[in-house]
């Protein structure tokens, strides 16, 4: 038996759903624990994800629904309009890292808690790598903005990890000099 295009579709973003969920939370945990102004972000950019997520499920569940008095052509123009919202709500957070950034470096950064850093960098790097492989299979089949958009999120945050690693190993190679 095989899954209806929108059914697939909907599983593929209620996993992703319940992925942003966990990483938001460990992120928001471990960037507290740590004092990782990066891990913390990766935690804030992960809670934005699952929320703008949420909207863009619940777009797609009623991209099935038939038309109406009020929507005589369906609720097909809520994809393009999540798909935008979550766009932007990504270019704002990207903004507020870069200023984050480097108010930081002027500041002269911060100690960590290396370990733990290295760790959630493991953990979000497997994570995020899972889901854009997952994402992008189930792309290959079925093409959907929505789910373009969730599998480039992924990948930034998948970037956000390999950033973090790098400057776990640049902290560790600065403290050995």
């Amino acid at each position: 038996m095989t899954s209806s295009p929108k059914g697939e579709l909907e599983r593929v973003l209620s996993g992703s759903l319940v992925a942003s969920a966990a990483s938001a939370a460990a992120g928001l945990g471990w960037g507290i624990a740590s004092g990782s102004g990066a891990v913390l972000f990766d935690g804030l950019f992960s809670a934005l994800s699952l929320l703008t997520l949420w909207v863009a499920l619940r777009a797609t569940r009623m991209l099935g629904l038939p038309e109406d008095d009020r929507f005589q052509f369906g609720f097909r123009h809520l994809e393009p309009l999540v798909v935008a919202l979550r766009a932007l709500a990504l270019v704002l957070v990207c903004v507020s890292a870069v200023a984050s950034a480097v108010n930081s470096i002027l500041r002269g950064g911060q100690a960590l808690d290396q370990p733990s850093v290295l760790a959630f960098a493991l953990f979000s790097l497997a994570l995020s790598g899972g889901m854009v492989a997952w994402e992008r299979r189930v792309l290959a089949r079925e093409p959907s903005a929505t789910l373009a958009l969730d599998a480039q999120e992924w990948l930034l945050s998948a970037l956000l990890s390999v950033g973090i690693l790098g400057g776990w190993a640049g902290a560790r190679a600065l403290e050995a000099a």
